[in-house]
């Protein structure tokens, strides 16, 4: 499993570069685990657990480009 500490590196390049198919895949394995294991926690059945991991990651996506762009 990836390091889970926060990469601020990583949450750089995607504000900069949106679009950088390697920052997102970077971004769904670092997170991913972490988010369904919160679920998995949570009691919520793995396949309702991988539809809300994919709406968790687009929500913290659009966070990012949102805090982006609130600057300006």
């Amino acid at each position: 499993m990836p390091n889970p500490l926060t990469s601020q590196t990583l949450l750089q390049r995607l504000r900069k570069q949106p679009h950088d198919p390697e920052s997102w895949q970077e971004f769904v394995t670092r997170y991913g685990p972490l988010v369904l294991k919160g679920l998995n926690q949570w009691g919520l059945h793995r396949s309702y657990a991988d539809d809300v991991e994919q709406e968790v990651l687009l929500d913290l996506a659009r966070q990012l480009w949102k805090s982006e762009h609130e600057r300006w």
